[in-house]
């Protein structure tokens, strides 16, 4: 018994996750992928920052511009001796991670962070997957964020938010678009 799956056709790209846009993320505010192509069945997004806050702030998602409370999010969260859990609803993104000024200007926090839209295209609700992590010399969090958005729509356009950091030299985001085994 093979632990393999063969795929048929050398020239097969099945399963592959496909580059779609990426953009350099600077100064405040955030940064949106419009006109998603509706060929791939999940999106995943890579975001890499060097994030610059001066107290605490939300780094999170809106999925096609909607700004009212149709979000909802579980969050697993540590920081290697305390963990947190929650649940909250009737926000208006999917909060991805909330980082903690632990005391003065901070700046350039690295923070990754990787979320999957899954079956982005569908008449269903969106389940978004959202990891991140960040660290501060020492102290930091990671964090797992299942997050839903109350519309049916397919998606079109994705907006990583931050509310009140900016984002340093260096700092990417890359949408993927991630294909069927049947593709």
């Amino acid at each position: 018994m093979s632990p393999f799956i063969t795929l048929p056709g050398n020239n097969a790209v099945h399963g592959a996750i496909v580059p779609i846009a990426s953009t350099s993320m600077s100064g405040s505010g955030g940064i949106a992928f419009t006109n998603i192509p509706q060929t791939y069945q999940d999106l995943m997004v890579v975001v890499s920052a060097n994030a610059n806050a001066n107290g605490s702030y939300y780094f999170g998602t809106r999925l096609n511009n909607i700004s009212s409370t149709i979000y909802s999010n579980t969050t697993l969260s540590g920081n290697g001796s305390t963990s947190i859990s929650n649940r909250n609803s009737g926000n208006n993104q999917i909060f991805g991670t909330y980082i903690v000024n632990l005391g003065g200007n901070s700046a350039n926090i690295p923070l990754s962070s990787i979320l999957h839209i899954l079956n982005y295209k569908t008449t269903a609700y969106k389940t978004v997957l959202f990891r991140t992590a960040w660290d501060k010399n020492g102290s930091g969090y990671s964090d797992l964020i299942v997050g839903l958005a109350q519309d049916t729509n397919p998606v079109t356009t994705l907006a990583i938010n931050s509310d009140s950091a900016s984002y340093g030299i260096g700092s990417t985001a890359t949408l993927y678009g991630i294909r069927s085994v049947s593709q």
